[in-house]
């Protein structure tokens, strides 16, 4: 059998005496691969729904809080809010119906949704590039395959954040400057291409947004062309009035607060917050060398993004230039999208380039091989094959080199056809995942016997036992969302006001972002020890009720003081703990930030002003927030000793300082039946990264000189 070409129609040469009608047929070899790469990538999808060990922190509640939100009727805004773009909850409106609704069915939209937009867009692109689908559906087989040895699993599976779905309008776009022309008509059709990428995640529109003006900008430059300038901001005008009109539809009387919330609250919180301690943040040069440990995805986007714009400014001046300029527009995004590295430095975020780079990669080999195949000293049979041969070389590399990661493509169906199909196993979950049903089912089940109702529930993430027991969060979902100062307020003054009967928090010992959150949010941590007890501990929670009296801190004030200008390094005594007893002390520190670059986007961003804590059992520094002047923060200690507090900018560019103006510490007393999670907070997590952010300056204050100082 003679095996397929890749070519396009137009250019494909019929073999062992086939006919031209024959040899326009797609060879059903080609159907099958693709078949099986659906159908593979589907299953596994579909067998991650069934057999759940997703985190407690993460993704899947956050598209489950809102999908039961909207199917309850409730519309986005105020506490209300998805922090990627609210338009990504609608995409799985209708699935989650489909499925019947509950947790079951939002996983099953939650994976299956991710991964057939991967999969779709990626044969989308290849058809439209290549403009045939002869040609087209061979080209998406090489794509989605060498997905596996470049290891974006985040671009096909909704593991960080749904970032591959997130990254999807630009390839739309993409496609649409590919296919349409630069008129009016395409114009309003990229506005309203554009409306729906902002409603679908303001960081990648805003990357998307960007590289369209780049490109149609040097496209009026080279080609000296006004006209060019004006359709492309009617395109980015359009696309905000789109925006806001889905935005009213969706939520008239939420309209305003969901403005807020994407374009100020999340913004401002982007750089300080997600992206400062614990998390890796850019503030050296040198740590660029992250992208030497990635060298293929690296290579691969730089290697592709020159070759892309200089072949862009070298042919943008003839007239035929939607290729060039859609090549350009992904070329520019691709490097535009790595600015979310600029905030938290992780580079699953470097992702959506490498996808990029992949394709431009794909199309100018297929376009250099179409140009030069007749010059090549080949036998026209062993010409026809090429194309067939390389694909199936791709074939071989991904399966030898990644035989675990290409079988399961192959495996997973079959599981999915005899152990769901035939067995009828039950989806399930992890046993972690069960105690804590069980768990958390247990203290409702005796809150409501006491209460005679059902019981109020506040969870730092709300998740599952909201869902099993029938309730929704009184105000925001998730305490780690981007609240802004205004709502992070609001958050502990509306806990405080509704009194909720159980409270639900993660352990200190399960992951590092919640020390992270309980010294961001300790206005809401404090009142939850004074005022609740710890009733069950469950693989990575707590499970709080409410006591019958506030707990009496006996706060004692260890110091109370202004900072001398230029003082950043201070200590305070900690000598009232007792020897193998942790010490709660409470620290308010006065502060204020200063930034003669802060009003330049993204640059006024990039200084982290940071707090680190020694002698003390805390494991991470603290990022300040920029905009505010007052922080108030837990430290522990074990033992007696002597605590520093030490401030330090550190930033790529600009000239930042921090200046301190006041501290006050007290000491406070832990309930013992709360003890747990003091005991917890001192161990931490398992894995305790390397503090981020260079070396703490030397003690220039002690804010107590008559203590006595102990040994180092």
């Amino acid at each position: 059998m003679t095996p397929p070409s890749l070519l396009p129609p137009a250019v494909a040469e019929p073999a062992g005496g086939s006919s031209d009608t024959e040899g326009l047929r797609l060879h059903w070899g080609y159907w099958t691969a693709l078949t099986i790469l659906v159908v593979g990538f589907a299953s596994i999808a579909i067998d991650s729904a069934l057999h759940f060990d997703d985190t407690p922190i993460d993704g899947p509640f956050q598209l489950f809080n809102a999908l039961r939100r909207l199917a309850n009727g409730q519309r986005f805004g105020g506490s209300f809010q998805f922090f990627h773009g609210l338009g990504i909850p609608y995409l799985h409106v209708l699935p989650y119906h489909l499925f019947g609704g509950g947790f079951l069915a939002s996983e099953l939209s939650r994976q299956l949704v991710s991964t057939l937009a991967a999969i779709a867009i990626l044969v989308a692109t290849c058809r439209a590039w290549v403009g045939s689908w002869k040609a087209g559906i061979p080209l998406a087989i090489v794509a989605l395959v060498a997905l596996i040895p470049l290891r974006v699993n985040a671009l096909i599976f909704p593991i960080n954040s749904m970032l591959g779905l997130r990254s999807t309008m630009p390839l739309v776009v993409a496609i649409h400057l590919r296919l349409r022309g630069s008129g009016w008509r395409a114009v309003v059709e990229r506005g309203a291409l554009l409306g729906v990428t902002i409603a679908c995640g303001i960081e990648q529109a805003s990357a998307t947004i960007v590289a369209l003006i780049v490109v149609e900008v040097i496209r009026s430059i080279r080609c000296r062309e006004i006209s060019t300038l004006l359709r492309v901001a009617a395109s980015v005008v359009l696309g905000l009035l789109f925006f806001l009109v889905f935005l009213f539809v969706v939520t008239p009387t939420g309209f305003a607060s969901v403005l807020r919330f994407n374009f100020s609250s999340l913004p401002a919180d982007q750089f300080w917050y997600f992206g400062g301690p614990p998390n890796r943040f850019l503030y050296r040069w040198r740590q660029l060398a992250i992208f030497v440990g990635t060298p293929v995805w690296s290579l691969l986007v730089l290697g592709m993004v020159g070759w892309c714009l200089a072949r862009f400014w070298k042919r943008v001046q003839r007239s035929s230039t939607n290729e060039l300029t859609a090549e350009a527009f992904l070329a520019v995004y691709a490097l535009v999208s790595t600015a979310s590295m600029l905030g938290t430095f992780n580079t699953v975020y470097f992702q959506p380039a490498v996808r990029v780079g992949m394709l431009l990669a794909l199309f100018a080999i297929q376009r250099e091989w179409l140009r030069r195949k007749d010059r090549l000293p080949l036998s026209d049979e062993l010409r026809g094959r090429v194309p067939s041969y390389a694909l199936l070389s791709v074939l071989g590399f991904t399966l030898a080199g990644w035989p675990l990661a290409s079988i399961s493509v192959i495996r997973t169906p079959l599981h999915l056809v005899y152990a769901h199909g035939i067995l009828r196993v039950p989806p399930t979950m992890t046993s972690e995942w069960n105690r804590t049903a069980t768990i958390g089912g247990s203290t409702v089940a005796l809150e409501r016997a006491l209460l005679g109702r059902t019981p109020r529930i506040w969870s730092t993430y709300a998740s599952y036992l909201e869902w099993k027991t029938g309730v929704f969060h009184p105000f925001f979902d998730y305490i780690i969302h981007a609240l802004g100062h205004a709502n992070r307020v609001a958050y502990a003054e509306r806990f405080a006001a509704d009194k909720p009967d159980i409270v639900q928090t993660i352990a200190p010992t399960y992951t590092m972002y919640e020390e992270w959150l309980e010294t961001n949010h300790w206005n809401f941590y404090r009142p939850l020890l004074r005022d609740y007890s710890i009733v069950a501990v469950g693989p990575w929670s707590y499970f709080w009720v409410r006591r019958s009296a506030p707990w009496n801190e006996r706060a004692q004030l260890i110091a109370d003081t202004p900072i001398p200008p230029g003082t950043l390094a201070i200590a305070f005594d900690g000598r009232s703990v007792p020897t193998d007893s942790i010490g709660l002390f409470e620290v308010t520190l006065h502060y204020h930030a200063v930034n003669p670059w802060r009003a330049v986007p993204v640059i006024g961003s990039l200084p982290r002003y940071v707090v680190y804590i020694g002698n003390s059992a805390n494991h991470y520094p603290l990022s300040l927030a920029p905009y505010e002047t007052t922080r108030t923060f837990p430290v522990l200690t074990v033992g007696p000793g002597e605590v520093h507090v030490r401030g330090a900018v550190v930033a790529l560019l600009g000239h930042a300082s921090l200046v301190f103006d006041s501290i006050r510490v007290e000491r406070i007393r832990i309930a013992p039946e709360n003890m747990r999670w003091a005991t917890d907070f001192t161990i931490g997590p398992p894995r305790v990264p390397v503090v981020t952010g260079g070396t703490p300056a030397p003690l220039e204050l002690r804010v107590n000189p008559d203590a006595p100082i102990p040994p180092s």
